[in-house]
C-alpha cells in the first residue's frame, strides 16, 4: 500500500506543473478534463497557440474523438462566454468570466480558428512526423502481424542454418521446437524493444559471443535475430521499429536538428490513456519534455486500473516507473452510475490492489445523481451458479439472466405513465472475455426469442462475407482460371450451390465468367466502391445478401469491407489483385484491432455482446458479466515475461524475456512473477467490465473448483456475505432457471400519424463545396453550390466540367509561330486533360534521362486514339519540363524540380466558417483588392476581375471545401524557399484570328482564359487550403510569406527555350504573386464565428 493520498483534480484550481499525473476513475470524466485542460489553457495563456499543445492517446479512434471533444469544448465555451450565456453548473466558463470574459473569448476563437495546427494522435503519428522532419522512412499502415511473423521465421531459420554450421556448435535436440520457441522470444522481443533478455538471473550479455554455454549462445541467437530484422526493416519499418527510431533521434546525443525543432515547437503535453504507454514511448516523451523543466510540460492522465493491453505491448509498470507521488492528482467523482450502485462497487473494490502500487479509491457520486434508477431492485446481484470449471457452464445462466432483466427490473423513465418501464433489449449489454463464449450466448438469446447482437468479439476478416469476398476478387485477378471461377459462383454474388458447382456446363462458366469480368474492370477503373454500388443495385444479389437471420449480419460485414478496401485503395481505380492482397494484410491484423473488429450489425432494439476489451471507454445502462474469471493455469508451452527490479536503475522493475525457456529452462521465479502479473491484469479487466453499467451489474458468478483454481472474483468478493439481501448488493443462488415470463418485444404506442405543418422556412447551415461546384452554381449552370458525391466516382476533379472544346481553331495554314509545337493540335476535351494531368503527376520531373522517363510514362497511361500521337505527348511533354517558366519563377524549369520539391495531387478538405458567419466569394475577392492596394499595386492584372467577383460573386462559403491542387512546388534554397500553387491547363487557346498559334497563349490571351473559367479564384481557395496545410506541417516557417503566388502552365504552349515572352512574361505560363499577408487574412475570413 502506498503511503501518501493523492489531492482531486480540478480544471481550474490545480495549478499544472511539469510531471503532473491525472489518475481518473471509471467514468470520473477523463476525456472531459482532457478537453477542459486545453481549453482552459488556450483561455488563460494570452501567448499559448493551439499549435503548441501535443495530445496523444491510444488508438486512431480515441485520437479522433479527443480531437472531437476538444473542438467542441472550445466552441461551447467561446459562444457561452462570449453571449455571456453561462449555465451555473459549468465552473469553467464561470471561472473565465470573472478572469477576463471577452479576452478569453477572443483567444478561444483565435484556437478554433487555428484548430487545424493542433496535434492530437496516436504516439505512432507523432513520431511518423518526427521522422518525416528527420528525412527517414515513415511508416504506412505498417507490416501486419502476418507479415511480421513471416519475417521472423524466416531469420530464425537462418540464423540456425548459421548455428548448424558453426564448428563446435551444440545440436538442436528437437530442431523443430527451438525453432518455435526461438520464434515466440523473437516476437516478443520486437513488440518491447526495450525488454531485457535474462538467462539464469542475469541479463549481462557482454560474454555471450565466445561462451560455450548453451543458454548463453541461445540469447546471441536472439539477439541475431533482432539485428537481422532490424537490417530486412530498415526502408520499411513496422510501428515497433518506429518507436526504437523516434526515441533514438530525440534522445539526448541523438539529431540535435530534429530534437530542436520539435522541443521548440510544443509547450504543453498531455498523455491520454497514459497506463498503456511502454518504455519507449516514455523515452521519446522524455526526450522531448526534461524532468527538471518548468517552463514546459509534460501531463499523464489515466487510470492504471484499466491496464489491459499488456498483450499488445503496453506496460503499465512504465507508467508507474515514471509516476511521481507527490504530483498524482486524482478524479474520483463519478458522472456515470447511480449513487447505490457507486457504493456497491466501492464495497467490493475498497482496498483492494490491482497490481503492486495500483490501489482503488473510494469513488462519490457527482452532485444530483439519483439514488437509484431501478426501484427496489438491486443495484449488484451476484448469481452463483455452483462450482463450474467450464465456460459453456455460464452460457445458459447468462441467457436466463437477461431474459429476467428485460421481464422484471423497471428504470425510472419520466416520459413512461407509471414514472418507469422495463428495459429495452439494447440497454443490456452482455461482456465476455472470450468471443466464442460471446457467440453461443448470441445463439442461446436468440433461440429465446430475444434479438441479439454482437461487435468486438471478432475480426471481420474472419467472416463468411470475407472469404466470399476473397474469392471473388480471387477469380477477378486471375480471369482464365476455371477452379478460380467455380469458387466464385458459389458467392453470395453469383448464387450457385457449392453441391452443383461440378455441374457446371463450360456455357454457363462462360456466362459468369463475362460477369466476373465485367466487374473487374469495374474495379480497375472506378474502384472498390463503384463495385459495391453496382451490387447493390442488383436486386438479386442484394435479397441473396440478406436473407435468413444473419441477413443484417451479411450486409454490415460487406459495408465494413467495402469500406477498408475503398480506405486502401485511396478510392481510385485498382486491379483485384491488390484487393485480393490488401484482405490479406487485414486479416493478419488481431481480431480487437480496432480496424477490422466486427461491428454491431443492427440499430434495432437487441441486446448486444462484446468483449471487455472492446466495451473499454462505454456505458450501458444495465450490464450482464459472464466469465469464470479463472488465471490461465500456467504451462510449459508458455514463455515467461515479467517484470524484475534492476539494481543499475535504483530497483526500477524492467520487462524481462526469459531466454532459458527455449532450452526449456525457464526461470521459476520468472515464472511466479509472470503468474502474478496476468493475474494482476485479469483483476484490471474485471474492474472494467463491472464499471460499464449506469444503473445494475449482474455478475455471473462460478466459484473455484479447489485452492490451486485461482479465481479473481475468489479473491475480489472475499469479503461479500454468502447470502446477502441489500438495495446495494444480493448474492442469488443461480443454478437452475429462474421462473420467468417469456420475453415478448415491446410493444409500441400506436398512435395515428398525421402529416406534420411545417411553420418555417428550411435553412441549411452546412454545405460540402468544391470550386467546379461554385462556378457552375454562379453562371447557373447547377442548382446549388454544393459538391455532388458520386458513389461510382473514386476521385475529384475541379477540372471535368469546365474543360471545353472550342470551335474556330486556327486552321492548318496558320504557322505555330516556334520552331515546333507538338502537342499545339492534338485533340482536346476532358479526357485528353485527365491523361495529360496523371502523366505530369507520375513523371519524375529531374530524372536523368527525362525523355525516356516521359516515353515511359506515356505508354503506361496513354491508350486508345490518344497513342497514337505518341511522339507528340513525349515531345510536348519533354519540351514544356525545359521550358523557364518566368514572370515571379524566373529561369526555374519543371525539369529543375526535384521529387521532394513537388507534392502532386494535393487533395484536401477545408473547413470553413459556420452559416451565421456569412461569408461569401465576393468577400474573399474584397479581402484580396484590399491586400493589393495597401500593397501599392493598383495596376494589378487581377484588379479588374476581382472587383468583378466582389461585385456579383455573392455564393456562400460554408461547411467545408474539397479539392485536389496538381502540384505545390517548392523553388529555391534552404533559407529562401518559396511555395507556388500550380495546375496543369491542356486548353487549347488558338482561333481565328491570330497571326501565330502561339499567340493565343500570351499574357493577355491568358488572362482572358483565367477570368472565364474564374481560374483565379480556384488558385486562391487552394492557396488558403496549402496555408493552413504549412501552418500545421512547417509550424517554423512564415506560411503566409512562403506561398509566393499562383503559377498555371497551359502545356500546350510550353515549347522550351524558344516560348515567346513579353515583359519576362513567358506564353503560356500565367503567374502571380500575392501580396503581403494575403494567406492569413483569408484564412481567417474563411474561418470566422458569427457576426
Amino acid at each position: 500500500m502506498t503511503d501518501f493520498v493523492a489531492q482531486e483534480f480540478s480544471i481550474t484550481d490545480t495549478q499544472l506543473e511539469n510531471g503532473l499525473t491525472i489518475e481518473a476513475s471509471a467514468g470520473s470524466g477523463k476525456t472531459f478534463s482532457v478537453a477542459g485542460i486545453v481549453a482552459f489553457q488556450i483561455a488563460t495563456q494570452p501567448n499559448l497557440r493551439i499549435s503548441e499543445i501535443l495530445v496523444t492517446t491510444f488508438t486512431r479512434n480515441a485520437a479522433a474523438e479527443l480531437r472531437d471533444r476538444i473542438r467542441r469544448q472550445l466552441v461551447s465555451l467561446e459562444r457561452a462566454l462570449r453571449e455571456n450565456n453561462i449555465a451555473e453548473d459549468d465552473d469553467i466558463a464561470q471561472t473565465l468570466a470573472k478572469l477576463d470574459r471577452m479576452g478569453c473569448a477572443d483567444r478561444l476563437d483565435r484556437a478554433i480558428r487555428e484548430f487545424d495546427s493542433a496535434t492530437i494522435a496516436t504516439i505512432h503519428s507523432v513520431c511518423s512526423r518526427v521522422m518525416a522532419m528527420a528525412g527517414l522512412p515513415v511508416v504506412g499502415e505498417g507490416r501486419t502481424s502476418s507479415d511480421i511473423a513471416q519475417t521472423v521465421q524466416f531469420v530464425v531459420n537462418a540464423v540456425m542454418v548459421t548455428h548448424a554450421a558453426t564448428p563446435g556448435a551444440w545440436g538442436f535436440t528437437d530442431p523443430k521446437k527451438f525453432a518455435q520457441r526461438l520464434e515466440i522470444a523473437v516476437t516478443n522481443a520486437l513488440s518491447s524493444p526495450r525488454s531485457q533478455l535474462l538467462v539464469a538471473e542475469s541479463t549481462d550479455e557482454t560474454d555471450d559471443v565466445n561462451s560455450v554455454d548453451q543458454d548463453l549462445q541461445t540469447r546471441r541467437m536472439v539477439r541475431e535475430c533482432l539485428t537481422r530484422i532490424n537490417r530486412i526493416t530498415q526502408s520499411d519499418p513496422t510501428f515497433d521499429d518506429l518507436l526504437v527510431r523516434t526515441a533514438n533521434l530525440l534522445a539526448q546525443g541523438g539529431d540535435e536538428a530534429v530534437r530542436h525543432a520539435f522541443t521548440s515547437r510544443f509547450t504543453i503535453a498531455i498523455i491520454d490513456e497514459a497506463q498503456d504507454t511502454d518504455q519507449l514511448q516514455w523515452e521519446i516523451f522524455r526526450g522531448v519534455f526534461q524532468a527538471d523543466e518548468t517552463s514546459r510540460m509534460l501531463l499523464a492522465v489515466g487510470d492504471p486500473k484499466q491496464a489491459i493491453y499488456r498483450f499488445r505491448g503496453a506496460d503499465v509498470e512504465a507508467y508507474l516507473a515514471q509516476r511521481i507521488p507527490s504530483k498524482v492528482r486524482t478524479l474520483t467523482r463519478n458522472w456515470r452510475s447511480d449513487a447505490r450502485l457507486i457504493r456497491a462497487l466501492n464495497t467490493i473494490f475498497s482496498g483492494k490492489e490491482f497490481g503492486e502500487g495500483i490501489e482503488y479509491p473510494e469513488v462519490s457520486a457527482r452532485d444530483g445523481a439519483p439514488e437509484t434508477s431501478i426501484g427496489v431492485f438491486p443495484s449488484l446481484a451476484i448469481l452463483g451458479v455452483g462450482v463450474q470449471t467450464n465456460q459453456n457452464a455460464i452460457v445458459k445462466p447468462t441467457a436466463w439472466r437477461v431474459r429476467e432483466l428485460l421481464a422484471e427490473i423497471l428504470i425510472d423513465d419520466k416520459t413512461a405513465q407509471e414514472g418507469h418501464r422495463l428495459p429495452h433489449p439494447r440497454e443490456i449489454c452482455v461482456l465476455v472475455n472470450s468471443k466464442a463464449n460471446g457467440r453461443k450466448i448470441e445463439k442461446e438469446l436468440r433461440a429465446m426469442g430475444i434479438p441479439a447482437v454482437s461487435s468486438g468479439t471478432e475480426s471481420v476478416m474472419a467472416s463468411v462475407m470475407a472469404s466470399d469476398m476473397r474469392r471473388l476478387f480471387d477469380a477477378m485477378a486471375h480471369p482464365g482460371d476455371r477452379s478460380r471461377l467455380r469458387l466464385a459462383a458459389a458467392t453470395v454474388f453469383i448464387g450457385e450451390q457449392l453441391v452443383t458447382l461440378g455441374a457446371l456446363t463450360d456455357d454457363m462458366l462462360d456466362v459468369i465468367s463475362q460477369r466476373v469480368f465485367e466487374w473487374a474492370s469495374l474495379v480497375r477503373r472506378k474502384g472498390v466502391n463503384a463495385w459495391a454500388f453496382d451490387i447493390r443495385r442488383d436486386t438479386n444479389i442484394v435479397e441473396r445478401l440478406v436473407a435468413g437471420r444473419e441477413g443484417e449480419r451479411q450486409e454490415t460485414d460487406f459495408t465494413h469491407i467495402v469500406e477498408l478496401l475503398h480506405a486502401a485503395t485511396d478510392g481510385k481505380g485498382c486491379a483485384p489483385d491488390v484487393l485480393v492482397n490488401e484482405m490479406d494484410r487485414l486479416e493478419g491484423l488481431e481480431d480487437m484491432n480496432e480496424t477490422v473488429s466486427r461491428r454491431v450489425e443492427s440499430d434495432r432494439d437487441a441486446v448486444q455482446i462484446m468483449t471487455v476489451h472492446a466495451a473499454k471507454g462505454l456505458e450501458f445502462p444495465v450490464v450482464v458479466v459472464a466469465d469464470l474469471w479463472k488465471l490461465t493455469k500456467s504451462n510449459a508451452s508458455k514463455i515467461p515475461i515479467f517484470h524484475r527490479p534492476d539494481a543499475d536503475t535504483d530497483n526500477q522493475r524492467h520487462r524481462a524475456i526469459d531466454v532459458g525457456w527455449i532450452n526449456e529452462r525457464p526461470n521459476s521465479l520468472g515464472i511466479a512473477l509472470r503468474d502474478a502479473e496476468e493475474f494482476a491484469e485479469k483483476k484490471r479487466l474485471f474492474y472494467v467490465a463491472m464499471t460499464r453499467a449506469k444503473h445494475h451489474v449482474s455478475l455471473i458468478h462460478a466459484a473455484a473448483e479447489n485452492d490451486k483454481d485461482l479465481r479473481v472474483t475468489s479473491t475480489l468478493l472475499e469479503d461479500i456475505a454468502e447470502e446477502s439481501d441489500t438495495s446495494c448488493i444480493r448474492v442469488i443462488s443461480y443454478t437452475t432457471p429462474p421462473q420467468a415470463a417469456p420475453y415478448a418485444p415491446r410493444s409500441q404506442n400506436k398512435v395515428k400519424l398525421g402529416t406534420a405543418e411545417l411553420t418555417h422556412s428550411l435553412r441549411q447551415t452546412y454545405q460540402r463545396l468544391s470550386f467546379s461546384g461554385l462556378t457552375k452554381y454562379q453562371r447557373g449552370q447547377a442548382s446549388s453550390p454544393i459538391a455532388p458525391i458520386d458513389p461510382t466516382h473514386g476521385g475529384q476533379d475541379d477540372d471535368d466540367d469546365i474543360i471545353t472544346i472550342r470551335s474556330g481553331y486556327t486552321d492548318s495554314s496558320v504557322d505555330a509561330g516556334v520552331p515546333a509545337m507538338p502537342m499545339g493540335r492534338l485533340p482536346g476535351g476532358t479526357y485528353f486533360g485527365k491523361v495529360m494531368h496523371v502523366v505530369y503527376e507520375l513523371i519524375d520531373f529531374s530524372a536523368t534521362d527525362l525523355e525516356a522517363e516521359i516515353a515511359a510514362v506515356v505508354d503506361r497511361v496513354v491508350v486508345g486514339a490518344l497513342a497514337e500521337h505518341r511522339e507528340e505527348l513525349i515531345q510536348g511533354v519533354l519540351l514544356s519540363l525545359r521550358t523557364p517558366l518566368g514572370g515571379i519563377m524566373g529561369d526555374t524549369e519543371l525539369s529543375h524540380i526535384s521529387p521532394s520539391d513537388r507534392l502532386a495531387e494535393m487533395n484536401f478538405e477545408m473547413g470553413l466558417a459556420d452559416v451565421d458567419a456569412e461569408v461569401t466569394v465576393s468577400e474573399m475577392a474584397a479581402v484580396v483588392e484590399k491586400c493589393l492596394r495597401d500593397a501599392g499595386r493598383e495596376d494589378d492584372i487581377l484588379l479588374p476581375y476581382l472587383i468583378g467577383v466582389k461585385e456579383t460573386f455573392k455564393s456562400p462559403l460554408l461547411g467545408l471545401m474539397n479539392g485536389s491542387i496538381d502540384a505545390l512546388l517548392r523553388v529555391g534554397t534552404p533559407g529562401n524557399q518559396h511555395y507556388f500553387i500550380t495546375d496543369y491547363k491542356t486548353n487549347r487557346l488558338d482561333h481565328d484570328g491570330v497571326t501565330t498559334m502561339i499567340d493565343g497563349y500570351s499574357r493577355e490571351a491568358l488572362l482572358e482564359e483565367m477570368e472565364h473559367h474564374d481560374y483565379p479564384l480556384q488558385a486562391l481557395i487552394y492557396g488558403v487550403a496549402v496555408y493552413r496545410h504549412l501552418r500545421w506541417t512547417a509550424p517554423d516557417i512564415d506560411a503566409d510569406a512562403a506561398i509566393a503566388g499562383m503559377a498555371y502552365f497551359f502545356v500546350r504552349a510550353m515549347v522550351g527555350l524558344d516560348t515567346p515572352t513579353h515583359d519576362g512574361h513567358r506564353h503560356g505560363v500565367f503567374t502571380w504573386q500575392a501580396p503581403p499577408g494575403l494567406w492569413s487574412q483569408l484564412s481567417d475570413m474563411l474561418s470566422r464565428s458569427a457576426k
